[in-house]
């Protein structure tokens, strides 16, 4: 049975048809010949995949949705989402390293200014930065709808706000 398997490729066909299908086999292909076999050492070491984000990178994986200004391929979000839903298949940590990544990119690239774009997105992109954010607080651990900082344009925070904390 093929890593792209036939319930993927007929979910993909149905949106954006299928002209992305061989891209998706090939990074498929990859998943299963040099990720998929370390999935297990990785989780039960608590090993951060930073080979397999390296190597995902380099094929462009990590680039797939954005635009080729910044070094990626252009291609739908959707082919991208199926490639994370590769990913997953072949190793959980890798996915979710690559998704908070590229959740990072998605909003450089949503809100960043021109500037910030043209410095951070073509590195990010390529792979050759590591995105990350930190989400937790006292009182909430990491359950972002349970957080009460907020951001205050002029960086004054309101008194009644400290004493709600």
């Amino acid at each position: 049975m093929p890593f792209y398997s036939t319930d993927q490729r007929k979910a993909v066909e149905a949106f954006v048809g299928d002209r992305y299908n061989a891209r998706l086999e090939e990074i498929g292909a990859l998943l299963e010949r040099e990720v998929a076999p370390k999935a297990k050492e990785v989780d039960q070491g608590a090993i951060f995949p930073r080979e397999a984000i390296a190597l995902l990178a380099r094929e462009g994986v990590i680039g797939l949705s954005f635009p080729k200004e910044f070094g990626g391929e252009e291609l739908p979000f959707l082919v991208y989402a199926a490639a994370v839903e590769l990913v997953s298949k072949a190793c959980a940590s890798t996915s979710v390293s690559i998704a908070i990544h590229n959740t990072v990119c998605n909003g450089v690239h949503s809100f960043g200014s021109t500037d910030l774009q043209e410095r951070f997105l073509p590195s990010l992109v390529k792979g050759e930065r590591l995105g990350c954010f930190a989400l937790t607080e006292s009182g909430s651990g990491s359950d972002a709808g349970a957080m009460r900082t907020e951001a205050v344009l002029g960086g004054r925070v309101r008194p009644e706000r400290l004493q709600a904390l």
